[in-house]
């Protein structure tokens, strides 16, 4: 199915990098873009990156005007848009011959490279809407078919190929009823066989966006989570969640979830107008069973490649540096290294503002777990587990701040791991959430009040969702449950 270099247009070269079918590849993972070194005339140059290394070379120079750049799945062609609705492919060989395959269209959103069954299915219409499939003969370039599809639909992520290439599928919208429909084509035949709503697809009723799609699996976003769905048996993996704005991709292999956090930046508070940032952090979960295998502290403004024929490995890459960090998803970040890291963040919010170290709203919080004074909404019983009503005695100074109470509870954990007791950790871990969410709460009422937060948002989903990720690396404990015993996962 899909294979090659993926990634959205990089508006600064206007490259576009495609899904594509898997193959045999000839050479080292390369990265290829297009640089306008003349402005009169204009002409670019083509550079690659050998992402092994992060050297870049010259491909080739003064080659005209591209529009677009797009990569076949085996490293053996390019394919280049031209001005004047002209799409002409690069064999990459001895002698790079360039030769044209398309022509009398407006704009390429995308190229669907499929060798295992010699077809190129190149996804047109004009600058705004995508109109039709154009399905060539990968072989000689050959006309074989045109696909019509529907008015205004502009996503280039919105089609791919099975693992077979026995199918192409795609998202559309739904001009009658709303939504999204999720379509299957079957390639032999170029006809559409199968239409569902995206709704329908666990979890039902649920607003998703397609991500993107790869080897027959499709990365959905929705609600703060992500979902990797298998259209070929109906079946979808656990909910990665991930609470920040975030650039997610599927590994080559799909059994890992990538996702590279974007950090929005208001420019015009009035129009809410911004742009994103790329601080370096990166978060890898395993597929299946939605776990943090992995959170990187990467240079910033970098974006994740992956190449489908290397399926344990994705690439960091810095275009303005063109630095490149070959990272391997088999890597497993220690349980004590991401307590660490939990501890780190701790520290920044205090350093960002995010969590105040104040002495005197500690007994609030008891209040709120008693559900007494002005704590009335009938929130704080839910926390009144069995486990609470022991270990919420742990080592609740005061004195020392809400700051000092959350380094303790921190430690402790740390400590026990160190000592190899997983499941006392974890307990210690689990409070830890607990008081974020009732400093979080306490927060909310203060603000209600006119008063400044003690946890503002951004403290509040760093410390909580970060904690959570290493919570589930640990094993669940035995223990009475609100009148039961708690169940181990997998009972």
């Amino acid at each position: 199915m899909l294979l090659s270099m993926r990634k959205a247009a990089i508006a600064t070269s206007l490259v576009l990098l495609i899904i594509s079918p898997a193959g045999v590849l000839h050479a080292q993972p390369y990265y290829y873009f297009s640089k306008y070194e003349n402005v009169t005339p204009v002409t670019a140059d083509i550079y690659r990156v050998d992402l092994s290394n992060g050297t870049t070379t010259t491909l080739m120079a003064n080659i005209g005007n591209v529009l677009q750049l797009f990569q076949g799945p085996d490293q053996s062609r390019l394919f280049l848009q031209y001005p004047g609705g002209i799409l002409e492919t690069v064999e990459l060989n001895d002698s790079n011959r360039i030769m044209p395959i398309l022509q009398g269209f407006d704009w390429i959103f995308n190229v669907l490279d499929a060798p295992l069954i010699d077809r190129i299915y190149v996804l047109e219409g004009t600058d705004e809407d995508m109109e039709r499939i154009v399905v060539l003969k990968r072989s000689d370039y050959e006309v074989l078919d045109t696909i019509p599809l529907w008015s205004w639909l502009n996503d280039t992520k919105a089609f791919f190929l099975s693992q077979d290439e026995s199918f192409l599928y795609g998202v559309y919208p739904d001009t009658l009823n709303g939504g999204d429909i999720f379509v299957t084509i079957q390639t032999s035949t170029n006809s559409i066989i199968d239409r569902v709503p995206l709704s329908t697809i666990p979890p039902k009723g649920t607003y998703k966006m397609l991500i993107e799609g790869h080897e027959g699996a499709v990365l959905l976003g929705y609600d703060r989570k992500y979902d990797v769905y298998y259209p070929g048996n109906g079946s979808s993996s656990s909910s990665v969640d991930f609470p920040w704005p975030g650039d997610g991709l599927l590994s080559p292999d799909n059994s890992h979830v990538i996702v590279n956090k974007v950090n929005y930046i208001v420019d015009d508070s009035v129009s809410r107008t911004g742009h994103n940032e790329y601080p370096g952090i990166v978060y890898v979960f395993n597929a299946n069973t939605a776990q943090l295998t992995q959170r990187l502290s990467l240079p910033p403004n970098g974006k994740i490649l992956v190449i489908d024929g290397y399926p344990h490995m994705f690439y960091y890459y810095n275009d303005s540096t063109n630095q490149a960090v070959p990272i391997s998803d088999t890597v497993v970040t220690p349980t004590n290294a991401l307590i660490d890291t939990l501890i780190s963040l701790k520290h920044q919010a205090v350093a960002k503002g995010w969590l105040k170290n104040d002495r005197n709203r500690g007994h609030d919080i008891d209040d709120m777990m008693r559900g007494n004074e002005w704590y009335k909404e009938g929130e704080a019983g839910k926390f009144r587990s069995w486990e609470v009503g022991k270990d919420w005695q742990f080592d609740h100074d005061w004195n020392n701040g809400i700051v000092g109470v959350l380094d303790k509870r921190l430690e402790m954990a740390k400590r026990a791991l160190d000592r190899g007791d997983s499941v006392m950790a974890r307990r210690n871990l689990e409070i830890f959430v607990m008081e974020v969410e009732l400093l979080n709460k306490l927060s909310t009422k203060l603000v209600k009040r006119g008063e400044e937060p003690i946890l503002t948002n951004d403290g509040y989903l760093s410390l909580k969702f970060n904690a959570e990720y290493v919570i589930d690396r640990l094993p669940e404990r035995e223990g009475k449950h609100e009148g039961g015993r708690r169940r181990e996962k997998g009972e």
